[in-house]
C-alpha cells in the first residue's frame, strides 16, 4: 500500500513529510480549525433546513460533485467519491439541505463526525448560481445550532485558509479559529 499523504498540525505534518525518505511532497491545503459553542443565526427569509433522504440523492450528488471539484481539484474520481459520500451520509442521517422560500435546495452541509461532546460539520457547499445570498452562512448556522441543541458542547469545522469568504462567514456566526493544519500529498 502506498502512502499518499498526511493531514494534521503544521509542525507534525511538515516534519513527517521531510522525514519520509525519498519522497517529494506538496501542500494541498492550509486549513483553519474552527470551533463554536454558541451560534448567531443569520436572519432567515423563508429558508429552512431539512435532513436529506433518498429522494434528495441526485441533488446531493450534484452539490457534492461541486464541493469535491472546488475543494480537491486533484481528485480524479469525482463522481465515484461524491456518490460514496452522499450514500454514506444520507444513510447515516447526517446530510442536510437548505431549502429557499420556494423549497428549492440551495446549499448543503453534513454532520460528518461526532464524539460525546462535539460534532464536526463539513461538506458545506453552495452552487455558484446560489452564492452571495447568505445560504452558506445559513446552512452552517442552522446545522450548528441543531447540533448544539442536541446536547453537544461544541461544533467544529475545517476550512481552506485560502478562501477568505468562508473563513469570514464562519466567524460571523460564532466560530473562532483555534488552530491550523496542513494537507500534504506525496508525489
Amino acid at each position: 500500500m502506498k502512502l499518499c499523504g498526511v493531514i494534521g498540525p503544521i509542525d507534525n505534518t511538515t516534519d513527517f513529510a521531510k522525514l519520509w525518505s525519498g519522497t517529494q511532497y506538496s501542500i494541498d491545503m492550509h486549513q483553519g480549525i474552527y470551533e463554536a459553542t454558541h451560534i448567531m443565526t443569520p436572519k432567515l427569509s423563508g429558508e429552512h433546513l431539512v435532513k436529506a433522504s433518498d429522494e434528495h440523492t441526485e441533488v446531493c450528488l450534484s452539490f457534492i460533485k461541486g464541493f469535491v471539484t472546488d475543494c480537491f481539484p486533484k481528485e480524479n474520481e469525482v463522481s465515484e467519491r461524491a456518490r460514496e459520500i452522499v450514500e454514506r451520509n444520507i444513510a447515516a442521517g447526517r446530510m442536510y439541505l437548505l431549502l429557499n422560500s420556494d423549497s428549492e435546495p440551495v446549499s448543503i452541509a453534513a454532520n460528518v463526525r461526532e464524539s460525546k461532546n462535539a460534532s464536526t460539520i463539513s461538506l458545506i457547499y453552495t452552487p455558484p448560481e446560489y452564492r452571495s445570498r447568505g445560504y452558506g452562512s445559513k446552512v452552517t448556522a442552522l446545522l450548528s445550532d441543531l447540533i448544539l441543541k442536541d446536547n453537544k458542547l461544541m461544533c467544529n469545522l475545517f476550512t481552506d485558509l485560502r478562501n477568505p469568504t468562508s473563513n469570514s462567514i464562519y466567524q460571523k456566526i460564532g466560530y473562532k479559529k483555534i488552530g491550523e493544519g496542513l494537507h500534504i500529498s506525496f508525489n
